[in-house]
């Protein structure tokens, strides 16, 4: 497979190049080949260009359609198929032999078979916002950052600025980029860690296929009330979206195959450190999931439940409570030893003190994406990209581990 990019690159840059890079019409081109796979080094780091995928036929390939090469060995999707036949022109299309063909056309041994892509769309519809960022590794191709916790990853109807996408706009511009990013993963506002955006669709695609067939791996922290006592385990409950709610989630025997895996990594005297893997990728998975164990995520208030590891952390430290929760109580039951608040309160007072007990450990959900692994798809190098515990996170199991 040959690949080449081109660049729009002023005439004065051109000096940096070297032996192995030529000039053409005030582009840039490196050209590669290697057998079966997509892999070069990149001159600058910008995406103003076009992207054009080669193939090879051989013997095996005879009388093969074109769609066939594309998609399995090329690996561009149908929608990108879609997007090349309507765009089809001087910087894009599909050619045999630098003729314009159609995905039926069949191939014979020799013919060259190229794709080229047009990547010069633009994000014209997100405002650039000098918001700070931590990038954890960054290329031509994506961009994987150490997401902060209370961030929106993109603008939606009630958060128009201030969002991920907003920062990592910017941050393209400052180096004269306007292009369209493309989360290949995502995560909750108030989910903290590593998040993968992709600069071109044909990248989006890649690392989404390497998430259908589970070659992409994602590792979770997250802290949960209560002392889960097995050292490892699956959970394996369907979920689907609440009726009459937009954002909720939760079992059901009607819903979509969800399976999370979880590791105990510290235990503590009210709650445990875990990490989690997931197999499948509904939305609020993990949150859901240990919910419905038991043992939610400390911090969670849209997917909180009582347990009676909080009421032996609010006996330990014999806390009071606000007036503002105070005047929810519908009863003068206190809670004596061994006596859950659970059955003294309405659950309008009880979630107020899960609220406020939640409050002095953290300000969020105790999740934090650490971890993902997965193949480049132009350098055929494994990633692992680790994102370090936010401070907050820290500071939770600091109070927890001196009880």
């Amino acid at each position: 497979m040959y690949l080449i990019y081109y660049l729009n690159a002023p005439t004065h840059l051109i000096s940096t190049c070297n032996q192995n890079i030529a000039i053409i019409s005030y582009h840039i081109v490196y050209l590669s080949y290697f057998s079966l796979s997509v892999k070069f080094k990149y001159m600058f780091e910008s995406l103003g260009g076009i992207l054009e995928l080669k193939y090879v036929a051989n013997e095996k390939d005879n009388e093969r359609t074109v769609k066939s090469i594309l998609k399995n060995e090329l690996g561009i999707s149908l929608s990108m198929l879609k997007r090349l036949k309507h765009e089809s022109g001087p910087d894009s299309g599909i050619y045999v032999n630098s003729q314009p063909v159609y995905v039926n056309y069949k191939v014979k041994p020799g013919d060259v078979v190229l794709v080229r892509m047009n990547f010069d769309d633009n994000c014209d519809d997100i405002v650039p916002e000098n918001i700070k960022i931590d990038i954890l590794y960054e290329d031509e191709y994506l961009i994987v950052i150490n997401k902060a916790a209370n961030m929106v990853v993109h603008p939606v109807a009630m958060h128009q600025s201030g969002t991920l996408a907003n920062a990592i706009t910017y941050h393209l511009a400052q180096k004269g980029i306007n292009i369209k990013v493309r989360p290949v993963t995502r995560l909750d506002k108030d989910t903290s860690g590593v998040i993968v955006f992709a600069k071109n669709p044909y990248i989006q695609n890649a690392l989404s296929v390497q998430m259908s067939n589970k070659s992409f791996l994602k590792e979770y922290i997250g802290i949960v009330w209560g002392t889960i006592n097995e050292d490892r385990g699956t959970i394996n409950l369907p979920i689907e979206r609440k009726p009459n709610s937009i954002m909720l989630r939760h079992i059901s025997e009607t819903g979509k195959p969800s399976i999370t895996n979880y590791e105990v990594i510290k235990r503590y005297e009210y709650a445990t450190l875990l990490k989690f893997s997931l197999e499948t990728g509904r939305t609020h998975q993990i949150r859901v999931h240990c919910q419905a164990i038991n043992h939610p995520i400390m911090g969670d208030t849209l997917y909180w439940k009582w347990v009676y590891a909080i009421d032996l952390f609010i006996q330990k430290y014999s806390l009071c409570f606000p007036d503002e929760i105070e005047r929810y109580k519908i009863t003068e039951k206190q809670c004596y030893e061994n006596q859950s608040l659970e059955n003294q309160c309405s659950d309008e007072y009880l979630f107020n003190i899960y609220k406020h007990v939640n409050s002095m450990l953290i300000q969020r959900q105790a999740l934090h994406s650490y971890k993902v692994r997965f193949l480049h798809p132009i350098k055929k190098s494994e990633l692992e990209i680790i994102a370090p515990l936010h401070d907050d996170m820290k500071k939770a199991l600091e109070i927890l581990e001196n009880k």
